[in-house]
């Protein structure tokens, strides 16, 4: 029944009736306004108090603040001997025997741990790919109240050798002799098979035209050293031994990675990749890279040394004596002579 119904005249409540009817609405009404502000009241009151307690210092929660646990921080860094700082390295900390957080580096090179009670730790890097660490790899700490304790790591990036891709090298199978095995013999001629299409036997010429055998293919070595800083991979890599003013590029894979990473080193469009080679089979190149897209597949993060990757870096020779820009070229065009495994 609404109240207009409810009015005299309207047939449903004689006029007593209904000025008993409005004065009970009117108790209620007032009743419940009474109710609401003392709500109010109560809620300023509490929030006021705990103004009070949070400006002096004090936790509310904790009446007592000499109960309030003493807290500190942890901050350092992680750079080589020439102050390039790596980012995306793991880092960490330890109570005895117990983990109890981990942290990676920003891009500064910087990790930091907030909020760590006070007291005596020990804090480890897990050491980037294919480097050392200079002095030690942890490092015992005091955490004091209020105070940020300083913690830094310093390591140095190892020479990466060269594997030859023959035999146990020769992840994909690529390089046979004529009958489709592994060549032995210094004198066997060397053929390519790309395995992903027909098994064709290619044969493998130099820049004359003349057939490779595993001799002259058995020369070639290879030295990379690799470091980081900030948001770049930094590449220096020298060969010896390999064939005689022939054309090669340099790629990068990331094989624990979905989808796999692949593509060429340097600038995405394949420039930056090529090697000059000279008539002794040496060659020499500096090549970086930043964080993003592969020229191929996936991508890569902006330093590769980092521990969640397993990369590979392969020297790529061109029977045909061409390059094809981000691609390593169409079947039966190219072989891997030289891989490294970071």
């Amino acid at each position: 029944m609404s109240l207009w119904n409810a009015l005299p005249g309207h047939g449903y409540l004689p006029l007593d009736s209904f000025r008993k009817f409005l004065r009970m609405f009117t108790k209620l009404f007032v009743l419940k306004q009474i109710v609401f502000l003392v709500m109010v009241l109560l809620m300023t009151s509490f929030m006021l108090s705990c103004s009070s307690d949070s400006s002096s210092g004090q936790d509310p929660r904790d009446p007592d603040d000499s109960q309030t646990e003493d807290l500190g921080e942890l901050s350092g860094m992680v750079t080589d001997e020439d102050g390039n700082v790596y980012d995306n390295v793991s880092i960490t900390l330890k109570e005895g025997t117990t983990t109890l957080r981990v942290v990676r580096t920003e891009n500064t090179g910087v990790y930091t741990f907030t909020n760590v009670r006070v007291g005596s730790y020990t804090v480890e890097i897990e050491l980037p790919l294919s480097s050392s660490a200079v002095g030690s790899d942890s490092h015992s700490v005091t955490i004091r109240k209020n105070a940020t304790s300083n913690a830094d790591f310093v390591v140095r990036p190892s020479s990466i050798e060269g594997d030859l891709v023959l035999g146990a090298g020769d992840i994909l199978g690529e390089v046979r002799n004529a009958m489709g095995n592994v060549p032995s013999s210094a004198s066997e001629l060397l053929y390519a098979v790309n395995v992903f299409t027909d098994q064709a036997l290619v044969p493998i010429l130099d820049a004359e035209g003349e057939h490779v055998t595993l001799g002259q293919w058995d020369n070639a070595e290879g030295v990379a050293e690799i470091y980081c800083d900030g948001e770049t991979s930094f590449f220096e890599l020298s060969f010896s031994g390999l064939l005689p003013d022939g054309v090669y590029t340099l790629w990068v894979g990331t094989m624990n990675t979905q989808p796999m990473g692949t593509g060429a080193m340097g600038n995405p469009n394949g420039t930056e990749n090529v090697l000059d080679v000279d008539g002794a089979g040496n060659a020499s190149i500096s090549v970086e890279m930043d964080s993003g897209s592969l020229s191929v597949s996936g991508s890569i993060p902006s330093c590769v040394l980092t521990s969640q990757l397993d990369v590979v870096l392969i020297l790529d020779y061109h029977i045909d004596g061409n390059t094809y820009g981000p691609s390593p070229g169409p079947d039966h065009t190219d072989v891997g002579h030289i891989i490294f495994s970071l």
